[in-house]
């Protein structure tokens, strides 16, 4: 039986979940084990895990948990249950048909949510994206409106770095954190200026600190 081992350590939820899923995907991985650093990525993983028809055994590893992901026949039976009556059709209830088109993901902010902590929207929104890749069907386009379009525009690891340090300054303001992704980006070479010939100095300014303290004492 292949062991599939997956280093989740280090890394924050749901990045543990997403990488277990891809483990379990993966062909010829009967048993995975997974190693976290954290009690909420134990509980997630475990959680994710069960409802998809493993068996899971945690046991502490030094400082860590290493979990033991073994496919359950009874849980891979209720796992078969449940994707069969997921696939049953729906009888109509009178309500017209969507229309057939595609898919559009509509992000118009770049955090989740309005309240008084914009780094708690950040750690959302980076969630959301990570766990984006995992969703089934993904989304045909995208779609970044009003402050949304800054994840593309600085890149979601850029207002990532700009949150930490207006974080760490103890400052908690959307202005402050546009102000370090101003003060980031790339000002380019600065415009060449064509000098008139007029305005061409014909002698080099000298520093001569003996005239200017001349200068002072007369007035």
């Amino acid at each position: 039986m292949e062991r599939k081992i997956v280093d989740a350590r280090g890394q924050a939820c749901p990045q543990p979940v997403i990488l277990a899923r891809r483990a379990m995907k993966e062909p010829g991985s009967d048993t995975i084990v997974v190693l976290v650093d954290n009690d909420t990525a134990r509980q997630n993983v475990t959680r994710m895990a069960e409802r998809e028809g493993y068996l899971v055994t945690a046991e502490p590893s030094g400082e860590d948990v290493r979990l033991t992901l073994t496919p359950s026949p009874a849980g891979s039976q209720a796992l078969d249950a449940r994707e069969k009556a997921a696939s049953v059709p729906i009888p109509p209830t009178g309500e017209p048909e969507r229309t057939a088109g595609p898919l559009v993901l509509l992000i118009a902010s770049e955090g989740v949510g309005q309240g008084d902590s914009p780094e708690l929207g950040g750690i959302l929104m980076r969630s959301f994206l990570h766990t984006l890749v995992e969703a089934q069907p993904l989304p045909d386009v995208a779609l970044f409106l009003n402050s949304g379009g800054r994840l593309v525009a600085d890149g979601l690891p850029a207002v990532e770095a700009a949150c930490a340090e207006a974080i760490a300054h103890g400052v908690h303001s959307a202005d402050v954190v546009l102000n370090i992704l101003a003060r980031q980006r790339d000002p380019g070479p600065p415009a060449t200026i064509l000098t008139p010939a007029a305005l061409t100095l014909r002698h080099a300014p000298i520093a001569d600190c003996a005239r200017y303290d001349n200068l002072r004492r007369t007035i």
